[in-house]
């Protein structure tokens, strides 16, 4: 089995646009999505008709979360957040259509499906605790325990900004880490489990 993973989108649309059309050529026909899709840049309708069009299977992620509850929450919010991440869930939350918003809403926050014989276990950060990112630096020994949590053959979990994946006893973990790094380099997941060792390996996307 191959499929696609793409992390942190952040209203970037512009680079989903490439990078959806890029794992569409390579012949994948399942891709997920971490959360964290629409705050970010100003792109966020069109995020949302992108991931539809493409089918890609998708989980709430924290800022995800905040926009959609930010009219109810603004009060608690100001207090906690910075203004800039204020205005950017202000924006968004503003601008999005009403429809979108509920499809948002309605994203789960984690998913477990079966492609090809194998669990997989869909999150942003952690299985146990959303708010819990797991990077490369995570120790082993919670590693496990959110092995023993998923109970998968894959976690594909979101929320960190640099990708990373590792085999902890015979589960692999894959974080897709941002769509668009901070060096502007636009990139995604490809999961392969047709060898023998199991691997995922970062591609990334032309944008000229």
């Amino acid at each position: 089995m191959i499929f696609a993973a793409i992390g942190n989108i952040n209203g970037h649309e512009t680079a989903l646009n490439a990078t959806l059309k890029a794992i569409e050529e390579t012949g994948i026909l399942t891709t997920l999505h971490t959360g964290n899709a629409v705050v970010g840049a100003q792109g966020g309708n069109t995020i949302m008709t992108l991931l539809a069009d493409y089918s890609v299977t998708c989980v709430q992620g924290d800022l995800d979360r905040l926009a959609v509850r930010y009219s109810r929450k603004q009060q608690s919010l100001e207090k906690k957040l910075d203004e800039p991440l204020l205005k950017c869930l202000r924006w968004t939350h503003e601008n999005l259509s009403s429809q979108n918003l509920e499809v948002l809403r309605d994203w789960r926050k984690s998913r477990v499906m079966e492609l090809e014989k194998l669990n997989v276990f869909l999150c942003h950060g952690s299985p146990g605790n959303r708010r819990e990112v797991l990077t490369a630096e995570t120790p082993l020994v919670k590693l496990e325990r959110q092995r023993e949590i998923a109970q998968a053959d894959i976690i594909v979990c979101g929320g960190s900004n640099e990708p990373f994946s590792r085999d902890v006893e015979g589960t692999l973990f894959v974080s897709p880490g941002s769509l668009v790094m901070a060096d502007g380099t636009v990139q995604w997941a490809l999961i392969d489990t047709e060898e023998k060792t199991w691997k995922a390996t970062m591609e990334t996307v032309s944008m000229s």
